[in-house]
């Protein structure tokens, strides 16, 4: 696991990258669609239910097609490509919902609201058609990215190094046990996403040192060895991820409440291969 500075107080284990456990589904292959029934909630704001409506079902697709392709996305496969070419290019495959029927739809409440008048979602139930998509990844955007070293002792600090061969807007995201993910990068002390092509960043390098921000590894608890997981996505233009709900990694204490894998592929998923690029990093802590 990783923590920022001491004051955070927080422990957490990175563990491999990929969904474990899931449930076998049959891999769509290109061109193939698949058939879901999933759900899509939306809040109504200032009482525009059509508005609502629209993004619910915006939402529904997504969770489409992470349900239609998450399960191709395997450790196996993960470290095999890695292996082979030294990147992870594709490993969330893209993918879009193709076709969609509205099985029922309404108002609900949510069971979060906490004042008078809020709360109000718009839900939709839907079954979606979602294709893997048949395009392939740009070969020109890559990212070089590595960190200190791959045995840590409990304690060590970690740093993670990126240079990309286009311009792009970074993310960095840490792989918890039990599925769970947080996000080191954006973080409330960064300025911006942008990495100019052939740039070598440090994450969090001098600039974050500066501010008080040190990235330790430690052992989850009980535990004398662990395998953990660095995860780092660029895309070509600015997106807004905080639809992955993952918890900030930076200051602050973990509480468990965070996002899960099946989040981030959600909106990975979406992102058409050739508009991102991705690492995938592994390292060992020891007592």
């Amino acid at each position: 696991m990783i923590t920022g500075p001491r004051r955070s107080h927080w422990r957490f284990g990175l563990l491999l990258l990929l969904l474990i456990g899931l449930i076998w589904l049959r891999p769509a292959s290109a061109g193939e669609v698949v058939w879901v029934t999933v759900e899509g909630r939306a809040a109504v704001s200032g009482g525009d239910r059509e508005k609502a409506r629209d993004l619910a079902i915006r939402d529904g697709e997504r969770n489409a097609v992470a349900q239609a392709l998450a399960s191709e996305i395997t450790v196996e496969t993960l470290l095999v490509n890695l292996r082979l070419s030294g990147s992870i290019l594709g490993a969330i495959p893209y993918g879009k919902t193709v076709q969609k029927k509205i099985l029922d739809e309404g108002l609900v409440k949510s069971a979060e609201a906490k004042t008078a008048g809020q709360g109000t979602v718009y839900r939709v139930r839907m079954k979606a058609g979602v294709m893997r998509g048949t395009g392939v990844g740009d070969p020109s955007f890559c990212l070089n990215a590595g960190i200190n070293r791959s045995v840590f002792k409990d304690g060590d600090t970690l740093e993670v190094h990126i240079r990309s061969t286009k311009n792009c807007y970074l993310s960095i995201f840490n792989i918890l046990e039990g599925q769970k993910i947080t996000r080191l990068f954006p973080n409330s002390l960064s300025g911006k996403t942008y990495l100019p092509a052939g740039k070598n960043y440090v994450f969090p390098g001098s600039d974050g040192s500066g501010k008080g921000l040190k990235l330790r590894v430690h052992l989850p608890e009980n535990k004398a060895s662990a395998t953990e997981s660095i995860y780092i996505l660029a895309v070509s233009q600015p997106m807004n991820l905080e639809a992955v709900r993952a918890q900030e990694a930076v200051f602050g204490v973990f509480n468990g409440q965070t996002a899960v894998m099946r989040d981030l592929i959600r909106e990975v998923a979406n992102i058409p291969l050739d508009r991102r690029a991705e690492a995938f990093m592994q390292y060992k802590i020891q007592k």
